[in-house]
């Protein structure tokens, strides 16, 4: 209510006649902005100026905005409203960070004294910033040029693998929400993906499973594929448990060989299977490919840790291969799919995990103790994103054995060391410098490539552009 008598009676002192819009802006917009027009009409007291209602652009500052939800940015940021200049953000809450340095001796100041000390050093900043600013200014103009380079060369790349058609429906689609936003904010979600994130490996598993007891034709060859991939994910972990201690205690020992008589049992249930599902097939006579993990690593440890999983994408083609088990290949595609988006989703939490480390538990302290609580976090977090990874990278060599469709390899890269560096902004999708700062592609796809057989690239690149 005090809002609403605050706009209207502001702007009614202005002359607004033939003004095309007035942006207003306001930390909480996205809550305020839905029943303005209906508090204020509903009043007797209140009204807008003549023509000014429907002209109004309800923003978010862009200090602020990236703590909302994923929609607020596109409907009310600063960056999606044409005519509106984006500098500093909100220059008064950068200011507070400075007082910060005067904070010891304005602590144990009366209030009268620390309130005229707050006026001063605010009054001193401002002037040294009214000084400054042609040389802020000068300085500011060239980066932005620097930038804006950079930004025109990114396009352009975006722009040479864009279709003529997708261009001309992207650009309609574009000036249709901006001309529909003054009445309706929720135009503005174009800008929004509206593909689903992709699938994990339990659903895909689900899948399978229906589809086969629907059809009554192999029921029982997904949880069998499902089993393999686990028992190789549970090799990984005993290896990762065995490098981590090159000199075991004796209960470290003994968890060891647990793990492994776990693992001896899953085994020999996983082959008690593979005999009903595959009666007509000798599995010693198969011949199968070294584990993608021996020979690379530090540790080399013999026995059920390094056992074949016979998997097709394990084995190596043979005449001797029936039917039904050529057949599990189009199965273990689908599930490895499922493996890899798990493991990616592994990759990107670890990352943002160990970045909220970063910044809460080693950076604001200078203690020993405190600070070697936060490197024991990222040492665990280490060594989670390394079994990720390997996960990851093994379930993309099973794809490219069994031989998967291009569209699907499409989506899956191979990840580098510098792919998994700590960045701060991945955990929000709309995290301020976005546009300044380069992603691994499994946070973003590749835009360089060709988009017209692929979805997601296609959503990305429409997103982008």
């Amino acid at each position: 209510m005090y809002m609403d008598y605050a706009t209207t009676k502001a702007w009614s002192y202005g002359d607004f006649t033939g003004i095309e819009f007035l942006i207003w802006g306001y930390d909480v917009n996205c809550q305020y902005q839905p029943r303005h027009k209906e508090r204020v009409g509903a009043s007797e007291y209140l009204s807008f100026p003549p023509g000014l209602e429907d002209k109004i652009y309800y923003a978010i500052g862009t200090f602020h905005v990236h703590g909302h939800k994923n929609e607020c940015y596109p409907r009310h940021a600063t960056s999606f409203i044409k005519g509106a200049g984006v500098k500093s953000a909100e220059i008064l809450e950068s200011r507070w960070s400075e007082l910060n340095h005067a904070a010891p001796s304005l602590r144990y100041m009366t209030l009268a004294h620390r309130a005229e000390m707050l006026d001063a050093l605010m009054n001193d900043m401002n002037w040294k910033t009214m000084v400054n600013l042609p040389d802020y200014i000068s300085k500011s103009y060239d980066k932005a040029l620097e930038e804006r380079d950079e930004a025109e060369d990114e396009f352009d790349k975006l722009d040479s693998t864009t279709s003529d058609e997708q261009r001309a429906k992207w650009a309609s689609q574009e000036a249709q929400a901006h001309a529909d936003r003054l009445s309706n904010v929720k135009a503005m979600d174009i800008y929004l993906s509206k593909l689903e994130a992709a699938p994990p490996r339990a659903q895909l598993e689900l899948d399978r499973m229906e589809e086969e007891q629907s059809a009554g034709n192999n029921v029982g060859l997904t949880g069998w594929i499902v089993q393999g991939i686990e028992i190789q994910q549970q090799q990984l972990r005993i290896l990762d448990e065995i490098a981590r201690h090159p000199s075991p205690t004796p209960p470290q020992e003994i968890k060891v060989a647990k793990l492994k008589e776990n693992l001896i049992q899953r085994f020999t249930d996983l082959m008690n299977k593979a005999e009903r599902l595959f009666p007509d097939l000798d599995f010693t006579e198969l011949s199968c490919r070294p584990c993608p993990w021996i020979g690379g690593g530090k540790v080399s440890e013999p026995g059920v840790v390094n056992r074949h999983v016979p998997l097709p994408s394990q084995v190596v083609s043979s005449r001797v291969i029936p039917g039904a088990y050529q057949a599990a290949k189009d199965a273990e595609i689908v599930l490895r799919m499922g493996e890899a988006n798990d493991a990616l989703q592994g990759i990107r939490t670890e990352i943002g995990y160990k970045s909220y480390v970063y910044r809460a538990q080693i950076r604001p302290y200078k203690g020993k103790n405190r600070r070697s609580r936060g490197w024991d976090n990222i040492k665990r977090s280490d060594g989670e994103l390394r079994f990720y990874q390997k996960v990851y990278t093994n379930a993309l060599a099973a794809l490219r054995i069994l031989g998967a469709p291009a569209e699907v390899l499409a989506q899956y890269k191979d990840i580098t060391k510098e792919d998994l560096r700590t960045v701060t902004s991945v955990s929000e999708p709309n995290v301020r410098g976005q546009s300044k700062e380069k992603m691994a592609w499994f946070w973003s796809l590749d835009v360089a490539g060709d988009s017209d057989g692929s979805e997601h690239l296609e959503e990305c690149k429409y997103i982008c552009f």
